[in-house]
């Protein structure tokens, strides 16, 4: 019963927000006579993201922990290509992010497969991760290259607080 309570006071408190949420975008869009464009409500449909406009490669993004990577940038706003062997697994990845919004292609092959379809698609590679040295683009801005022996769950975080860190090293 008590458990139930909370449920009950959680659902409340949820609908509580929304309300308030939709009362102050009321009071936005209220506030303007039709057809004049209100300043505050076009900042706040723009959010620009830390990784916007940057393309980023990532080798085996097919694989667990490329999978968290890829998907970890393109919600910052990177456009991704990953690459691996296995194209189901790349297909997957690509699913993921085009299902949060964002942008991605995958083909199979290498890292250098990866960065053509990449320049193809969204242009100059920006980024590079792998998790093999061997496996690097010397054109790249920025690689990184990530341990196979780190948690999937940390890993996106960690990655993408370096991309977006303006005095992180280069390579």
């Amino acid at each position: 019963s008590g458990d139930l309570r909370d449920v009950r006071d959680d659902e409340r408190a949820h609908a509580d927000d929304e309300n308030a949420v939709n009362d102050a975008g009321h009071e936005l869009f209220s506030s303007h006579a039709d057809g004049v464009p209100c300043p505050r409500i076009e900042r706040a449909l723009v959010v620009k993201k830390a990784l916007d406009g940057k393309v980023a490669v990532i080798d085996d993004g097919g694989d667990e922990i490329g999978r968290a990577i890829a998907l970890a940038l393109a919600a910052q706003g990177a456009r991704v290509v990953v690459n691996g062997p296995v194209e189901r697994a790349l297909g997957e990845t690509v699913g993921e992010i085009a299902y949060g919004g964002g942008k991605a292609r995958h083909v199979v092959g290498d890292v250098h497969a990866g960065a053509a379809r990449a320049t193809e698609v969204f242009g100059p590679v920006d980024i590079v991760v792998t998790t093999h040295a061997e496996r690097t683009l010397p054109e790249a801005p920025r690689t990184l290259l990530v341990s196979s022996a780190v948690n999937p769950d940390e890993i996106g975080a960690r990655v993408t607080s370096v991309c977006t860190s303006n005095d992180a090293p280069g390579r």
